[in-house]
């Protein structure tokens, strides 16, 4: 295959910037419509890798990504595909050119035909225990977001998403920052992007630009509001206490803004398993799927790596679906501004999960606050491009799979 007179394989091997700028360049300009004439289709999935059940297999054979991939090419082929997000955890590269670019080789014969647009995973920036000047979302000091009621880690072995900044340039919006967070118009939906690795809360850069965008929507041309994130908000798997408690902080600095600006859906990944929501508001549905008064969650962790077998709590009132053991990709279809169609696809082709949505267009009382904030004054400081790291070229010797701790540093924030 060539892509812009460069052989495919021949690309990555002498820079792998050189074949995703031109992918990004197109899929900036081609997602950036703003017509609302016609319906969106979009693939959603996250928690990827490049083998599946272990980082350093070359074995393959048995792995989901392929077959997974394999499924939304189908999709690609049978039916127009406008945009596949990646919820984040990408390529569990742990510092290893390698592995990033059999990544790339893996998903290229999708990408090339569609833009890709991905969220910043803990796998791709973590990097709580090395400060560094060379972090390219430019936080005050270098210093990971590591609050304390997280369990923020090093989990990107030092990457701090420098190999993710580098590979995709991602559409431009006021106040955005490069792939930390963006947003932009498809058809009828707007799409925002945020990072859950980086600080969310009141009065944060990161929240007053999300509050900002979500403001500005014209709900006439783009009457669906959808939000990306990696780590969820809304997630029932127990034994995973440390996890409970990162995603009930997060509950309460996002949740808000959903309910605020009408957010009709946020797609996370994270746990590496499928859930779907209720129109949720306060831990309580709120209305039905057809007549919502709340945002409907889903966990779509399904993309490859190992599966997070917990189990679930059923107790909970708030869930309507849930996927422990299926790998797979969620589409939806934006069939007119006021209805929304899902479906979870396994990677035998067999519908899991589907639901209809209607529109989120009014909120029910309800106990969790509508904050007021001041929309910010646009970046200026946004960062520059940090340098292309030099990779290890040895495998590491720990697992990939998890959140929190260790790994070494591979130089990139060092």
């Amino acid at each position: 295959m060539l892509l812009n007179g460069i052989p495919y394989i021949t690309a990555c091997k002498i820079d792998l910037r050189m074949l995703f700028s031109h992918f990004s360049s197109s899929s900036s300009s081609s997602s950036s419509s703003s017509s609302s004439s016609f319906p969106v289709n979009v693939v959603v999935f996250g928690d990827m890798g490049t083998w599946g059940t272990s980082i350093i297999s070359d074995n393959g054979k048995d792995s989901p990504v392929p077959k997974v991939l394999k499924k939304v090419q189908d999709l690609i082929s049978s039916t127009r595909v406008d945009l596949i997000t990646h919820v984040g955890d990408l390529a569990y590269a742990d510092g290893m050119g390698k592995i990033w670019e059999r990544f790339f080789w893996r998903i290229e014969g999708v990408a090339n035909q569609v833009p890709y647009h991905p969220v910043i995973g803990n796998h791709e920036y973590g990097h709580v225990s090395s400060p560094s000047p060379n972090d390219p979302s430019n936080v005050p000091g270098g210093q990971s977001y590591n609050p304390p009621w997280g369990n923020y880690g090093d989990e990107s072995s030092g990457e701090c998403a420098v190999p993710v900044y580098q590979r995709f340039n991602m559409p431009n919006s006021t106040g955005s920052n490069s792939v930390f967070w963006y947003s932009h118009h498809l058809g009828n939906v707007h799409f925002t992007y945020i990072s859950t690795e980086h600080d969310l809360s009141p009065g944060s850069t990161q929240y007053q630009w999300l509050d900002s965008d979500l403001a500005a929507v014209d709900s006439s041309a783009q009457p669906w509001k959808v939000v990306v994130g990696h780590r969820p908000i809304y997630n029932s798997q127990t034994n995973w206490t440390s996890e409970t408690k990162v995603g009930k902080a997060l509950q309460q600095r996002l949740e808000p803004l959903f309910l605020k600006h009408k957010v009709s859906v946020y797609f996370a990944g994270h746990y590496h398993s499928y859930q779907r929501s209720c129109p949720v508001a306060g831990n309580k549905c709120a209305g039905t799927e057809m007549k919502p008064h709340g945002t409907v969650h889903f966990t779509v962790g399904t993309a490859g790596a190992k599966f997070s077998s917990s189990p679930y709590d059923e107790t909970v009132g708030w869930s309507r679906k849930t996927l422990l053991l299926n790998y797979g990709y969620l589409a939806f279809q934006t069939v007119s501004s006021t209805t929304m169609k899902l479906a979870f696809t396994d990677i035998d082709g067999v519908q899991k999960d589907s639901v209809t949505l209607g529109r989120f267009l009014e909120l029910e009382p309800t106990t969790v606050p509508i904050p007021t904030t001041t929309v910010p004054t646009p970046a200026t400081n946004l960062p520059t491009h940090a340098t292309e790291p030099t990779y290890k070229t040895d495998f590491p010797t720990k697992g990939h799979e998890g959140g929190g701790g260790g790994g070494g540093s591979s130089g990139m924030c060092s």
